[in-house]
């Protein structure tokens, strides 16, 4: 005779680990459950918000220097992105943002800001596109300078100069500078040199203490999914296809069941939202 125990988990059971909702904590009912040689546990469902930044401090992925050209020389501007999720197009208007709240712009006739530096997706390429326009020794006609911006001497780039940190994954880019050091007379165009990873998380594993999976490392790993086409901050909703997605847990007694949240390399999910729904199965065959 088979018997089944269906447990639900929800924001009543999230526990806070290092500042991020990633770990459920369910305490049984009657002080403790005893796992027999049979039972065996499954993820029904789970309902999880998408609410993990790609860009952010604890990634150390948020700093580059920008070199400015200003005179003969450069002008070096440490710049710190706040956290956040962003897509390209986002992260290269944060650049435009600094760049016109530091007075780094010039205005054309129609008193559009001029912006030197953009950063896209070049899905062509599989790869992220950092372009940089040359500025002017002068103001050409019919543009303003509101900002009395310093102008070069030489007409040429602005400069990146991606440091040693994990911003290199997001943009593709290895550290160094970009472009070269020679001053760049005509707009300077360049592709990733790595793959870029635009999200420092594509799938969710669920591990849990009751699990005893003999043939993975780690070996408490009872489910995984994708996040897919879900947008940020949308829920991310997983159901089980499989009947027969059983995992078998260890025999034992327990006073409660431990689910901790990762991305697809084992890191903690950095998860800002505690409104969780898991649906788990017990049975017993």
């Amino acid at each position: 005779m088979s018997n089944s125990f269906n447990l639900i988990m929800n924001n009543n059971n999230v526990e806070q680990v290092s500042g991020f909702y990633n770990q459920l904590r369910y305490k049984f009912i009657n002080g403790s459950f005893t796992v027999k040689d049979n039972m065996k546990l499954q993820l029904v469902s789970a309902q999880i918000p998408y609410s993990f930044f790609n860009i952010a401090q604890n990634l150390n992925n948020v700093s580059f220097n920008l070199l400015w050209p200003k005179g003969s020389g450069f002008v070096t501007y440490y710049i710190v992105v706040p956290d956040g999720f962003y897509s390209y197009t986002d992260f290269s208007n944060y650049i435009n943002f600094y760049c016109k709240t530091n007075g780094l712009y010039l205005l054309d006739n129609n008193s559009n800001i001029i912006n030197f530096i953009s950063i896209q997706s070049n899905p062509t390429y599989y790869s992220i596109q950092l372009n940089l326009s040359v500025i002017p020794i002068s103001v050409p006609s019919g543009w303003t300078n509101p900002a009395s911006l310093q102008l070069p001497t030489v007409a040429q780039t602005p400069r990146i100069q991606i440091l040693n940190n994990k911003l290199q994954n997001y943009l593709g880019l290895t550290s160094g500078f970009y472009s070269p050091i020679v001053p760049q007379t005509s707009s300077y165009l360049v592709l990733s040199n790595i793959v870029p990873k635009s999200s420092s998380t594509n799938s969710i594993v669920l591990r849990c203490n009751l699990i005893n999976n003999g043939i993975s490392v780690p070996g408490d790993i009872l489910d995984s999914f994708g996040i897919f086409n879900t947008p940020f901050g949308n829920n991310i909703n997983y159901a089980s296809q499989l009947n027969d997605k059983k995992t078998t847990i260890k025999p034992g007694t327990y006073n409660d069941m431990v689910i901790n949240l990762t991305n697809e390399n084992g890191d903690p999910l950095q998860n800002r939202d505690p409104n969780i729904l898991i649906n788990l199965l017990i049975t017993t065959e």
